[in-house]
C-alpha cells in the first residue's frame, strides 16, 4: 500500500516480469518492499506463488539488474539480457477463492497488487502510466482480463492524522497527500465491498498487528 500522488501520465514505462528463481531479483523485491513500508516479509510467498502461476510481478523500468526472466505466467518467453533500472514493481494475481469469497461473479478477472514507484518519482505520472500498462497486459493474450479487481485502504482511514503519524512519518515515509482510493477512483475504479480490518499490520515499534480496513473497487476493461 503506497501513498500516490500522481497528476497525469507521463512517458511510456514498461513492465519486466520478475525472475522468481533469481536470489538478485528478489533481494531486489525485498528492498523495495521495505522502501515501500508494505510486506517485506512476504516476498518468499510470492516467488511460491509465481511458481504455482497464480501470481506474477513486474518491474517498472528506470545498480541494474538484469531481464532474464524466461517464464512468465507459466509461459515461456525470451529475456532480453539487458540490464535495467527498476524504480518499482506491480503485481498482477489470479484470486479464484477470493472472488467467490467477495461474491465476484464476473468472468475474466484478474486483481492488481503491489504497486510501489520509488518516492522520489512519485508525483510525476508514472503511476498513471503503469497502471495502464498493467491493465493492457492484463487485457493481451497472456490473461485475457475483462474486470481488474485490487484492494486498498480506506480513505477515512488512511487520512487521519493519528493513522498518518503512525503509519507514515514515525516510519520515516512521505505523508499521502491524496488517498490511494480516491487515485484510483479517478482511473475508472468503483468500489463494491468495504471489510473491516481485512489486513493486519504488523507494526514495526509494537511488534503488534493494527487492523487495515479495505474497500474493494474494480473496473470494466470491456
Amino acid at each position: 500500500m503506497m501513498a500516490v500522488t500522481d497528476s497525469k501520465p507521463s512517458s511510456k514505462v514498461t513492465l519486466i516480469p520478475w525472475d522468481y528463481e533469481s536470489e538478485q531479483h528478489a533481494e531486489r523485491m525485498v528492498a523495495q518492499r521495505i522502501a515501500c513500508g508494505w510486506r517485506s516479509d512476504e516476498v518468499e510467498l510470492w516467488r511460491d506463488l509465481g511458481r504455482k502461476g497464480i501470481k506474477e510481478y513486474y518491474w517498472i523500468e528506470a545498480s541494474p539488474i538484469k531481464d532474464i526472466a524466461s517464464i512468465e505466467w507459466l509461459k515461456p518467453r525470451e529475456p532480453s539480457n539487458a540490464e535495467f533500472i527498476p524504480v518499482g514493481h506491480i503485481a498482477l494475481d489470479i484470486r479464484e477463492e477470493e472472488n467467490a469469497h467477495l461474491g465476484i461473479t464476473d468472468e475474466g478477472v484478474v486483481w492488481v497488487a503491489g504497486l510501489y514507484i520509488s518516492w522520489v518519482l512519485q508525483g510525476a505520472g508514472i503511476g498513471r502510466a503503469v497502471m495502464q500498462a498493467a491493465e493492457d497486459r492484463a487485457a493481451s493474450d497472456i490473461l485475457k482480463a475483462k474486470v481488474m479487481v485490487l484492494d486498498t485502504m480506506t480513505t477515512d482511514q488512511q487520512m487521519r492524522p493519528v493513522f498518518i503519524e503512525k503509519v507514515y512519518t514515525q516510519r520515516g515515509l512521505p505523508a499521502p497527500v491524496v488517498s490511494n482510493q480516491s487515485w484510483y477512483e479517478k482511473q475508472g475504479y468503483v468500489v463494491f465491498k468495504h471489510q473491516e480490518a481485512g489486513y493486519m499490520w504488523p507494526n514495526p515499534a509494537t511488534g503488534e498487528k493494527d487492523p487495515i480496513d479495505l474497500m474493494f473497487l474494480k473496473k470494466a476493461l470491456v
